[in-house]
């Protein structure tokens, strides 16, 4: 309706129209555009599918709509005061005609709700349609779909008459109501009027029925690669379509045709015939399906020919009648099953079918040519009828093959036929397995192992010794394995090598009867041994007599075998001559757990310990000692710890960093603290001190301090401290009692 023009339209004449049919045909009319009963007329604008978002021509029904076929009320402007019945369009004088001009009635006019017509603009005026022809108006469809309100809420009239009415209902604020689609046959006068308020809107849309047919031909398969086969429709005296296979194509179809006939419709021939002398009819079986607007045409309303080659079916105006018939080759199959000797599905066999003209298919079991899915089932079609013979010619992984050979007939009253189940016997398993170095890969000898079978029995696989199949020296092999889960462990390494702790699975079943496990690596075996004496105070620290010394020793195994024990020596030997143990302070931890305490041997003077160690595992030794009240800065608080540890045999021997003939020199492994000299006591006011003079003949004769020390000045110790104190005597003299006036005074 793109080229309506509302000025013409809307003159008394109106205006004149055509528009191109298929098939040849022209449909022409006169549009006029007048009031409606209440208002009018308001202008109409051609307009595409859908009008709106809420419509549901162009949204849920005939979506992709080519075109303008809508005519719609354009929106109210500012002052316009619409309500009511505002505008009608009418297509009068509708004829259509033929390229000859000879007119036609096998036709329908289509009218429908294009926009949405509900209660929407408030007022108390809901929207409407009244359709209406001068032949009667009968439901094509009510394009209601899910989402979408009722059509026509306020009232729907007249269905089967000349006018139908469609009413919104007042009040009602949905916005997208359903449609309705009415048609009417042939008339040569149809249209609609349309009501609104200032605030709505509402659109019309026309459209043409012609009666159409098509035939189809499905081929899915030949019987011969040369049959062909030609599709055709026609009525009594016209044919109307034809197609025709070509090539390997598997269908062809006329495409629709356009039906010319009388208003009451007509009936139309579908048939099928050969199209190449190679056709052998004994060889197909056909089958007619036909659909009348989309809906399946029940076979009694279907009149089929004595040969099956062609149907009849009414076609009335408006229908689009549409056939196919189906061919399917009567080519044969054959089937089988691999099973192994207990009846289970054996998948992954081939073999050879051979025809009685000589010809060959080879087939794979879920491959080439086997058109079952199911591990084990196999099966062939598109047999040519005839002999065949069937012939494994490959087993299933672990099984043998069979020399076994079957043969059946495919024929018109043998097309499935089945060689039954054929059966293989398993073979034993073989495993394989190297034992090499982690680093350079070279080949490890002497190792042992044992193999624990599905049934919880064991085997012993010694390198080059029982059981072992491979003479090569750190190449083993055992074989003889019924099917099932084993488990290989390592039970002695090569001479010089860490144990391969974590046992390996292996399956033996029907994909692994020949398991090569490669190369299963060794480390070599790096013992180590790290320990650390710590002391608080720390080493090189004054100490006083009566003081705590808390010593700690951390022993960590640093190498990657076990350490079983790992021993610990501390010498006491200069630390108990200056002060005494304490008693219940000896304590252990092994990564942080309590373990056995360490041993302090008082009489001989040392303290030692042992304790297993895992590789990367720590062990913690702490003891504390008094410093005795005689202790002076002349004696020393040494003390020296060794240790060793003791490794799998053939494992190099571990090296400690703290061993004897170093371990006096080495900071980690010793500790030192010397004591201090203790402060002589403080006068007391009732005695008196005496006044040193420096030049006195009884100076000579002064009693020196016990133990030969001299009391602590606050200065360093030794000669320097002597000297210093003469000299301050000597500076002071004759000032004595000033002195000691100064120390009563300060007391």
């Amino acid at each position: 309706m793109s080229g309506l023009n509302t000025d013409e339209a809307k003159s008394a004449a109106g205006q004149p129209m055509s528009i191109s049919l298929p098939g040849g045909y022209e449909m022409s009319f006169v549009a006029h555009l007048t009031a409606g009963s209440d208002q009018g007329p308001r202008d109409v604008v051609a307009t595409s599918l859908p009008t709106y978002g809420g419509a549901v021509l162009g949204n849920a029904f005939y979506k992709n709509t080519a075109g303008k076929p809508a005519l719609w009320i354009p929106q109210a402007q500012p002052g316009e005061d619409w309500n009511g019945w505002v505008s009608t369009i009418t297509l009068d004088n509708v004829k259509v005609a033929n390229q000859a001009g000879a007119t036609n009635s096998t036709y329908s006019l289509v009218v429908a709700d294009a926009e949405s017509t509900d209660g929407s603009g408030g007022g108390g005026n809901a929207e409407g349609l009244r359709f209406f022809s001068d032949s009667s108006l009968n439901q094509l469809a009510t394009a209601q779909p899910a989402g979408y309100s009722q059509t026509c809420a306020g009232g729907l009239s007249g269905v089967g008459t000349n006018e139908v009415t469609c009413l919104g209902l007042p009040g009602d604020k949905s916005t997208s109501a359903g449609a309705q689609v009415l048609k009417a046959k042939a008339p040569s006068k149809i249209g609609a009027s349309m009501k609104v308020n200032a605030n709505s809107r509402e659109a019309i849309a026309f459209a043409v029925q012609f009666s159409t047919v098509q035939v189809t031909k499905d081929l899915p398969k030949r019987y011969d690669a040369n049959d062909n086969f030609t599709v055709s429709t026609s009525t009594a005296d016209t044919e109307l379509g034809e197609a025709t296979t070509a090539g390997s194509a598997t269908n062809a179809t006329t495409g629709r045709s356009t039906l010319v006939s009388d208003a009451d419709g007509d009936r139309v021939t579908f048939t099928e015939k050969a199209a190449s002398p190679s056709v052998d009819w004994s060889h197909y079986q056909n089958s007619w399906s036909c659909t009348r607007n989309g809906k399946v045409i029940p076979s009694s309303d279907l009149t089929y020919a004595d040969d099956g080659r062609s149907v009849a079916a009414h076609v009335g105006v408006g229908d689009f009648v549409d056939c196919t018939v189906t061919n399917t080759a009567l080519l044969g199959g054959a089937s089988w099953q691999k099973t192994d000797a207990d009846g289970a599905a054996l998948n992954g066999s081939q073999w050879s079918l051979t025809a009685s003209d000589g010809s060959v298919i080879n087939v794979a079991d879920n491959g080439q040519n086997d058109g079952n899915p199911a591990a084990g089932a196999l099966s062939v079609s598109d047999l040519p009828w005839g002999e065949y013979t069937l012939k494994e010619t490959q087993a299933p992984v672990g099984y043998d093959m069979t020399d076994e050979s079957k043969t059946v007939t495919i024929d018109a009253q043998h097309l499935n036929e089945t060689f039954g189940s054929i059966t293989n016997s398993r073979k034993a398993g073989l495993l394989s397995w190297s034992k090499v170095d982690g680093d350079t890969s070279a080949a490890l000898g002497g190792s042992e192992w044992t193999l624990k079978g599905p049934d919880g029995t064991t085997a012993p696989i010694v390198d080059n010794g029982q059981n072992d199949r491979n003479p090569a020296d750190g190449e083993l092999q055992i074989g003889g394995l019924a099917w099932g889960d084993y488990s290989l462990v390592e039970t002695k390494a090569p001479a010089g090598y860490l144990l391969a702790s974590d046992p390996i699975p292996v399956k033996v079943d029907a994909e692994h009867t020949n398991i090569d496990l490669k190369g299963i690596a060794n480390t070599q075996a790096l013992p180590g041994l790290h320990i650390e004496k710590s002391s608080d105070p720390a080493s090189g620290a004054k100490v006083d007599p009566g003081q705590v010394i808390s010593y700690a020793v951390d022993v960590t195994n640093t190498g990657n075998t076990p350490l079983t024990p790992a021993t610990i020596s501390d010498d006491l030997s200069d630390v108990l001559d200056n002060t005494s143990y304490v008693e219940g302070s000896a304590q252990a931890t092994i990564a942080g757990t309590a373990a056995d305490a360490p041993t302090v041997d008082t009489e001989n003077r040392v303290l030692s310990w042992q304790g297993t160690l895992q590789p990367g595992e720590s062990a913690k030794l702490t003891y504390q000692v008094k410093v005795n009240a005689d202790a002076n800065d002349a004696d020393r608080i040494v003390n020296v710890v060794t240790g060793d540890g003791v490794v799998p045999p053939g494992t190099p021997s571990v090296v400690p960093n703290c061993v004897p003939a170093t371990a006096s020199e080495t900071a980690e492994c010793t500790t030192n603290h010397v004591p201090s000299v203790p402060a002589p006591p403080a006068p007391t006011p009732d005695e008196p001190v005496v006044p040193v003079q420096p030049d006195s003949p009884d100076n000579s004769s002064a009693t020196p301090p016990s133990n030969n020390k001299l009391a602590r000045t606050g200065f360093a110790d030794g000669p320097v401290e002597l000297a210093l104190i003469a000299g301050l005597l000597a500076v002071t003299a004759g000032a004595g009692l000033t002195l000691v006036k100064r120390r009563r005074k300060q007391s």
